[in-house]
């Protein structure tokens, strides 16, 4: 079985993710794979300097995420020229890990913040969303990234609402309480889909 992990910037997904793990689940972490397809030497890297200038690259030929972030993030179509070149990338290298973990026999699990925008849902058996309130995601962000209420709200604002992700979810996690809560709600999820 594979499961589709989404959700808004700053809503839990890692952590409930980390909390699926323990059921043997194999994670397939987008996040660290969009790391991944942007070092020096690859393709993405190299398409993504093409569109966007060499003002998006360290002295050292790496990605100043930094400054791509501050483009895409105010500029839909900008962000929408990043998406492009990305998630082609990321599907490609998804597909690579699937075929891999389905030699283990395991379940698979996809924790990708952009799941449907990528196309990456049409992978998967069930789609499980990770929610939380602004506020709270705000607070994470924040926390969690180094940014400014300012820059936190941009990413926000960058991403779906809440009811895009109800709409097309099989299963919703709510995390606004506390992390046993949060715990119990993945149990949840476990027993539902027998994990």
């Amino acid at each position: 079985m594979i499961i589709g992990l989404t959700g808004p910037t700053g809503a839990g997904k890692t952590t409930v993710s980390g909390m699926l793990e323990t059921y043997g689940v194999q994670l397939i972490d987008c996040d660290r794979l969009a790391r991944e397809v942007v070092m020096p030497g690859r393709p993405c890297l190299r398409e993504i300097r093409d569109v966007f200038g060499a003002g998006v690259l360290h002295a050292d030929g790496s990605l100043d995420r930094s400054a791509l972030a501050d483009m895409v993030f105010t500029d839909s179509q900008q962000l929408q020229k990043l998406n492009d070149i990305m998630f082609s990338a990321i599907i490609n290298e998804i597909k690579l890990r699937i075929r891999q973990l389905n030699e283990t026999g395991a379940h698979i699990l996809i924790d990708a913040p952009t799941l449907f925008e990528s196309g990456a849902h049409r992978l998967c058996d069930i789609i499980l969303v990770v929610l939380g309130s602004e506020e709270n995601r705000m607070k994470r962000i924040v926390e969690r990234d180094h940014l400014s209420e300012q820059n936190a709200g941009n990413r926000m604002r960058a991403q779906h609402a809440e009811t895009f992700y109800r709409q097309r979810a099989d299963f919703v996690i709510e995390n606004n309480g506390s992390l046993s809560d949060l715990k119990r709600q993945a149990a949840c999820f476990a027993k539902q889909y027998d994990l």
